[in-house]
């Protein structure tokens, strides 16, 4: 017997008032957990997705509408390698003679303050020894900080050391000097994106030509600085290794190996060094 005021169906059986309302209910809850995890989802996807185009950046490619693209400079110009590249892609700039035991690797980036304390503490005495035949020096260039900071400096300041390397070896090497010696401020694209700054540095280091400095007006070595730093920003820069041994492996400060500390690394190594 139903109490009164409850409502039966035509068979009698008590109406349930909840049931027309409870399908409702679990599609409202199955619907609001769904656009949780949809939710979760999408933020999981753009935090992948902005480390990669982190990883880009530091590489030093640029993603345009989606797609991989290489470095603004190096767009629609042909691959020209400058003279003395060496390398099994002829990425690295070369010094000293090909035929030379042993190889001294050193990795740099034009703006990394530490590289240009490196190339200032050690470089006159690096290259000496190679010119004595030692060993045959491999320089990787990275735009590491390009991609870090932002701009362009170390990608233009690679393109006019390839502008110097196209002279000869010598010329590379003057240019390098007279780069470290002007070390851009952490932070700042300092000057080595201005191409008339970058000639009169070359000029100061008496390696300026009008050939050069059509080269660095008209970025003519940019794809090959982007395949070169494709290639090497993986490694790392401010480092110097011979035979594929750090020597230089502080990476936390800016302290760099002094000239005596060199000879004193390589001397057991290269008795040439002794001479």
């Amino acid at each position: 017997m139903n109490h009164a005021g409850d409502l039966v169906n035509h068979a009698g059986d008590p109406v349930n008032h909840e049931a027309p309302h409870a399908p409702r209910a679990a599609r409202d809850r199955l619907r609001a957990l769904r656009g949780r995890s949809a939710r979760r989802d999408r933020v999981r996807r753009r935090a992948l997705a902005a480390g990669a185009l982190t990883l880009l950046g530091a590489l030093g490619w640029t993603v345009v509408s989606g797609a991989l693209a290489e470095p603004a400079d190096a767009e629609g110009k042909p691959l020209i390698v400058p003279a003395h590249a060496v390398g099994e892609q002829r990425t690295a700039f070369g010094y000293g003679d090909p035929n030379a035991p042993h190889v001294l690797t050193v990795r740099f980036d034009p703006r990394d303050p530490r590289s240009a304390t490196l190339e200032r503490e050690l470089g006159s005495t690096v290259r000496e020894l190679a010119d004595k035949g030692a060993y045959r020096i491999e320089y990787h260039g990275t735009t590491l900080q390009d991609g870090k900071d932002g701009g362009r400096g170390s990608a233009r300041a690679l393109n006019a050391l390839g502008a110097a390397a196209e002279q000869g070896p010598k010329d590379f090497a003057a240019l390098f000097a007279a780069l470290a010696a002007r070390p851009a401020a952490s932070g700042t694209d300092g000057a080595f994106a201005e191409p008339q700054r970058l000639m009169e540095i070359a000029d100061e280091a008496g390696v300026r030509t009008p050939a050069f400095d059509r080269a660095v007006t008209e970025n003519t070595y940019a794809p090959w600085v982007a395949k070169a730093t494709g290639q090497h920003n993986s490694s790392g820069t401010s480092d110097v290794l011979l035979d594929g041994r750090r020597l230089h492996d502080d990476h936390t400060d800016a302290r760099t190996l002094s000239a005596v500390e060199f000879r004193g690394l390589t001397e057991g190594l290269l008795p040439v060094a002794r001479r």
